[in-house]
């Protein structure tokens, strides 16, 4: 272990600080969450409460283990992501049963954005373009293909599905992770400015072939046109995703998450491809999955199509719930999970 990549190691914990308005995944943080890994120490990212943290440094974060605590009023120090907060002492950070005021205030300048779970199974063969997955879900989100990826923030590499497909394929039987940046949802010019898209894309070998998997943000201040939600459907189902959810938040700051309580996002439109389909059946899905739903594409490559409305309607079940209903009862809980953060 190299304890210059982190600024404390106390017990168990390597804490890394960033004081800064927005932390990234930067090549120092990787090298420090790698270097804690290989330590056996849990990584603690520690910022001011002000921060806030980019889309590839919160998944990291949380799937691929450490916490993110930030300083709040009077020396408190809370979770970022849950707001519970921790007492810190000269040998570990302990969690207490309480969650910190600082988490439940509303986070100023709040910016509309979608969010983007989709999954494929590509076949194991040399002919698999790791990568052409997102290019496809990129352009049925935004409109536009990706502009660039990368291992770290910011990404290094101008957009090639080939170029992606190669590091991926270099790496297997590992798990590759990228990150990947394109433009904001095409919209109509009212002549504001745009965050982008961000997405993490993991590709990994299985038993049944390549897992393509992509988690996208993309900057959009108005809320989806039933036109946009058609083309997202369209091209999840031209993409062959065994699963794609499309839903709607607010709360974040140019796509980045603010150490606030940022409610849920919100399902607009959800996709089960064949494969999610295999175990219940195309009409049996579309029987079970009621109002706001179709069948897409010819058999045996059918997929189910489910639209929610705009707003919760009084009366029905909220878009939420009902989602979650639907991908347990076809057994398609993951990686379809219902969008939020």
């Amino acid at each position: 272990m190299s304890e210059a990549s982190f600024d404390l190691v106390l017990g168990s914990s390597a804490v890394l600080f960033q004081d800064k308005p927005v932390a990234a995944l930067t090549p120092w943080v990787l090298r420090a969450h790698t270097a804690a890994a290989a330590a056996g120490l849990d990584f603690v990212l520690l910022t001011p409460g002000s921060t806030r943290i980019t889309l590839p440094l919160a998944e990291l974060l949380g799937t691929g283990g450490g916490q993110w605590l930030v300083t709040g009023s009077g020396g408190s120090l809370y979770n970022g992501m849950t707001g519970r907060e921790y007492d810190w002492s000269d040998v570990s950070l302990t969690p207490k049963d309480s969650l910190a005021e600082e988490f439940l205030a509303v986070e100023p300048n709040q910016t509309g954005y979608v969010h983007v779970r989709a999954a494929t199974l590509h076949p194991a063969s040399y002919r698999t373009r790791a990568g052409s997955f997102t290019e496809q879900i990129f352009a049925a989100v935004t409109g536009l293909p990706p502009r660039g990826w990368g291992v770290c923030e910011p990404v290094s590499e101008p957009w090639n599905v080939d170029a992606a497909s190669a590091f991926c394929y270099d790496r297997s039987p590992n798990a590759t992770r990228l990150e990947v940046v394109g433009s904001a949802v095409r919209q109509e010019a009212k002549g504001r400015a745009s965050a982008g898209s961000i997405g993490v894309m993991t590709v990994e070998r299985t038993s049944r072939g390549v897992l393509e998997s992509i988690e996208l943000l993309a900057a959009s201040p108005d809320p989806l046109s039933p036109e946009q939600v058609q083309r997202f459907a369209d091209g999840a189902h031209r993409a062959r995703a065994r699963t794609a959810v499309l839903g709607q938040g607010i709360g974040y700051h140019n796509l980045n998450r603010p150490a606030r309580f940022t409610g849920l996002v919100v399902p607009r439109c959800a996709l089960f491809g064949p494969e999610a389909l295999a175990g219940v059946g195309p009409e049996r899905a579309l029987a079970a999955a009621g109002e706001g739903s179709r069948l897409t594409g010819g058999a045996p490559l059918q997929s189910l199509v489910v639209e929610y409305p705009a707003e919760p309607l009084a009366g029905r079940v909220h878009p939420v719930e009902a989602y979650a209903v639907l991908a347990a009862a076809l057994g398609a809980g993951e990686p379809g999970a219902v969008p939020g953060r």
